[in-house]
């Protein structure tokens, strides 16, 4: 049986334990990152224990991308007016938001160093351009992370959507192993050769690979696998419980780490995989749905969430003594790290994406209707 559809603010609808993954998975993102926070800006390392793991949810979203790529793009595939469409619509979905955080964070800097080059070792206006352009910077020295730190993810994901945009009008199945093998390629080119400078280098880290494993699921879904529902927790528990070992083990993967495949990307095959092709679905209870609203903000809490850790300390550092009460420290970052997302999501966000988004299917209804190519995709 398929589990229940909803609709995202971009108009395409998405399973409920998907989005509530996505829920978790940021939730997971902002407390690394308060963890991080106590650890390195307050110098309290011990005050909340490690939580290396919460990098995994990267991992996570980057399986779900996959699969949601070929889920939501179901009625282009095949379609000769299809990439237009497609581009469109990822544009109309990611741009607007990366853009205000990015300038937000511009405008941060500029104001507290006096310019970017004095906050970035001497990058200067190319470094602006490339974040927002979505281009790993490639200064001697430099990683490859743009202005606005975390949005690195976005950086794989817009040149994932443009490796699958460009096969989007061939069949559903030619697409997804084209792109496969597309990433593969690029995979191994840079395992070949690790001496490549960015941005080039950047793109061939190994993680990349783990949209593949998403497109490999909604694949299996569109074919109608299901899975009876003990092989979905059988699938769940070993995920899990691998991220589980992963934790005792402090580890912590860098972007362009193997090993990260392997031990983070694998079990988020497992859990997305399970959720996605289980022949139930899941509950329309509290949790299920609450997650789900998270996921459905998911993407401003991500972008906006560590603009806010040091919010409390400047607002309020002159009339709390935090140092003496870091729990009650720890309550005002939690809202200053969530509420502002979510606020941002339904009174920002969703009315930008859904008036861009009426946009692009109102000029797509108004042209004339594009005809299906041929069932096999050019040589």
């Amino acid at each position: 049986m398929e589990q229940p559809a909803r609709k995202s603010a971009g108009g395409a609808q998405v399973l409920l334990s998907i989005q509530a993954l996505r829920g978790l998975a940021v939730m997971a993102v902002v407390v690394i990152h308060i963890q991080l926070y106590y650890a390195s800006k307050l110098q309290r390392p011990d005050f909340l224990p490690q939580f290396n793991i919460g990098a995994a949810s990267v991992d996570v979203f980057f399986v779900i991308s996959g699969f949601i790529m070929v889920y939501a793009t179901e009625r282009l595939f095949g379609q000769a007016g299809a990439m237009p469409v497609y581009f469109l619509r990822r544009i109309a979905r990611i741009v607007p938001m990366y853009w205000i955080a990015t300038t937000i964070m511009v405008a941060y800097l500029i104001t507290h160093y006096g310019s970017i080059a004095a906050s970035a070792g001497g990058a200067g206006i190319s470094y602006v351009i490339c974040s927002y352009l979505f281009i790993p910077y490639g200064r001697p020295g430099g990683n490859g992370i743009p202005i606005h730190g975390i949005g690195w993810t976005l950086i794989y994901e817009v040149f994932f959507y443009t490796a699958f945009g460009l096969l989007v009008m061939w069949p559903r199945r030619a697409a997804v192993v084209a792109t496969t093998a597309f990433l593969a390629l690029i995979v191994l080119i840079g395992q070949l050769l690790p001496w490549l400078p960015n941005p080039i280098g950047f793109w061939t880290h190994p993680i990349i690979i783990e949209f593949a494993f998403g497109m490999a699921i909604a694949l299996a879904y569109r074919n109608g696998v299901r899975l009876p529902q003990p092989l979905v927790y059988t699938l769940v528990a070993a995920g899990v419980a691998v991220l589980f070992w992963s934790w005792r083990q402090e580890h912590f993967f860098d972007i362009d780490s193997g090993a990260r495949v392997f031990v983070w990307g694998l079990p988020a095959v497992a859990i997305v995989g399970g959720f996605a092709l289980a022949e139930k679905p899941v509950p329309r209870n509290l949790f299920w749905r609450t997650f789900g609203f998270l996921g459905d903000a998911s993407y401003s809490l991500y972008l906006f969430h560590t603009l806010g850790l040091g919010a409390p300390a400047i607002l309020f550092g002159r009339y709390i003594n935090f140092a003496l009460l870091p729990w009650v420290h720890l309550g005002f970052i939690l809202a200053a790290t969530i509420v502002p997302g979510l606020l941002i999501y339904l009174f920002v966000e969703k009315p930008i994406t859904e008036y861009l988004q009426r946009k692009i299917e109102g000029e797509r209804r108004a042209a004339p209707a594009a005809m299906p190519i041929a069932a096999t995709p050019p040589p």
